[in-house]
């Protein structure tokens, strides 16, 4: 019976993952398409595209988050809840709740993020409480998803290509971030902090600017390939894909607009 009440409570969380993806993707469609969504949903570089003229929102839709903090807290919350899973499964002797190298992989990641955003990023601007809320939902639903798959995935390994591949893109994913992450640094010391657009044409500059992004995804690309049977972990990775793909495209605009009330200036 306790077998049983354990499955479906697995299975009830999974279809809760996947509703939780699926509702995620559409908020990026209207982060894309709708500029009050883009408001709300907006951080940093994002919140410069609008002018003060524009109708004001509710305080909980308005910049008041530091966005270090936020970030913080993200990075955060996603590594105490991949402990808690480590203690949970060491306390355990059932073989079924030993934690797969994707819960392993998850913790690596959410740990360098931590430490970059502590010790090496310098993060400037603010975001909405909405905003700082969905981001942590994305950190609470990350580890839970990779949690659900592993449990049913039991004592089941990725093999052959599927090994190779989460292997590969997760450790490029994680080494051409951090490079991407040092190089932007670098661009902001060079200019004093100064949150001015990236150049085009000096290496590693350019490349950097989107690498970062690229990296994410391909991290988590190699995290839903470790685990064996759970396709549907792919709508994490292209989640990402497209919020980051309408963040890169913002942070093009703002670059667009600042060249050009500079030219005009």
């Amino acid at each position: 019976v306790l077998g049983v009440l354990q499955t479906r409570t697995v299975e009830l969380v999974v279809a809760s993952c996947v509703g939780y993806w699926v509702l995620a993707l559409f908020a990026v469609v209207l982060r894309r398409y709708s500029k009050t969504f883009q408001r709300v949903a907006g951080y940093g570089r994002a919140l410069d595209l609008h002018r003060p003229s524009e109708s004001p929102l509710p305080k909980v839709f308005e910049p008041s988050v530091s966005k270090a903090a936020a970030f913080h807290a993200f990075y955060a919350l996603g590594s105490v809840i991949c402990a808690v899973a480590f203690c949970g499964s060491a306390m355990m002797q059932d073989r079924n709740a030993q934690l797969g190298p994707a819960v392993w992989m998850m913790f690596l990641h959410f740990q360098r993020r931590l430490w970059e955003s502590l010790a090496l990023q310098t993060m400037t601007g603010f975001t909405s409480p909405f905003a700082a809320m969905a981001g942590l939902s994305f950190y609470v639903y990350t580890p839970v998803s990779v949690l659900a798959a592993s449990n049913m995935a039991g004592t089941k390994a990725a093999t052959g290509w599927r090994w190779t591949g989460a292997t590969y893109c997760f450790a490029a994913g994680q080494v051409g971030q951090m490079w991407a992450h040092i190089a932007l640094e670098c661009w902001k010391q060079r200019n004093g902090g100064l949150h001015r657009p990236l150049p085009h044409n000096e290496l590693p500059f350019a490349i950097s600017k989107v690498l970062h992004y690229r990296c994410e995804v391909l991290t988590y690309c190699g995290i839903a390939l470790a685990v064996p049977g759970a396709e549907w972990l792919l709508l994490i990775p292209l989640f990402s894909w497209a919020n980051l793909a309408v963040t890169a495209r913002e942070a093009r605009e703002w670059e667009l607009r600042a060249v050009k009330e500079s030219k005009t200036a």
